[in-house]
């Protein structure tokens, strides 16, 4: 019997083991969050080590191992990763902040198995934006727009990875009085409770922050919306700035 695998996969995490040997965790298109043993990766002249750095999409070959939670990775081809050397430490941040999010939340303790394959796809396609957007030169004017369309990718990534985990914001009405939360009112939103509401006498100010009715709009956008309708977006920067804030806050609260 065959028991030869392939899959694309992203890689999340890589650890030493033995003196030469890596082991790495890889969110695949086909299994789901997977352990992977690799012989003699680490070694100086081992070609497999360049298709397994964290955040790097690979087609991924690999076997059982048996009586271990793990598989034996055969052989990997590289199919996609970031330029990292073009980019600034902001951007390299952003997109290491993706990367280890995923790895925590994506489990079969917090997520339905059929969430964590939805994961894979919308991991896949910020990694593909993410690696168009930094070929992008920089200190020109596009680069900014550019830089503002990552932290847009990234705060729709965000908001998709806690919705799949069950942290959906709610974004329809007060959470204290019930109300429609509609334009014109005021809005902020409770940090310590993530959640928004229009009734500031119950909270102290040092505890909210104040959101527009367009960052909510845009907010509800990213939830419901694929990644390639992002690009047709055209938004302000501060708004921009808003949403990334308010969806960092929310992440902060859930983790």
């Amino acid at each position: 019997m065959n028991l030869n695998y392939k899959t694309q996969g992203i890689i999340l995490n890589k650890y030493k083991t033995g003196d030469y040997d890596g082991f790495y965790v890889a969110l695949t298109k086909d299994f789901g969050k997977v352990n992977f043993f690799a012989k003699s990766s680490r070694k100086n002249k081992a070609k497999l080590t360049y298709h397994l750095e964290p955040g790097s999409l690979s087609d991924l070959y690999f076997v059982p191992r048996i009586r271990r939670e793990s598989f034996l990775l055969t052989g990997a081809d590289l199919l996609l990763k970031p330029s990292f050397e073009k980019l600034g430490n902001k951007e390299i941040v952003l997109y290491n902040q993706a990367i280890n999010l995923t790895s925590r939340l994506v489990s079969f303790e917090i997520m339905e198995v059929d969430k964590i394959f939805l994961v894979f796809d919308i991991l896949k396609q910020y990694l593909t934006d993410f690696t168009k957007l930094s070929k992008i030169e920089n200190n020109n004017e596009i680069s900014k727009q550019h830089r503002a369309r990552q932290y847009l990718f990234q705060a729709g990534f965000i908001l998709k990875l806690l919705d799949y985990a069950g942290f959906r914001p709610n974004l329809k009405q007060c959470n204290y009085c019930g109300k429609k939360i509609s334009a014109g009112k005021g809005i902020f939103y409770d940090l310590q409770n993530s959640v928004l509401t229009c009734c500031t006498q119950r909270l102290s100010f040092d505890g909210i922050e104040k959101v527009s009715f367009d960052c909510l709009k845009l907010t509800n956008f990213l939830l419901n919306n694929d990644f390639d309708k992002m690009e047709k977006v055209k938004v302000e920067d501060e708004i921009v700035s808003e949403v990334w804030r308010f969806s960092i806050n929310h992440l902060k609260y859930c983790l």
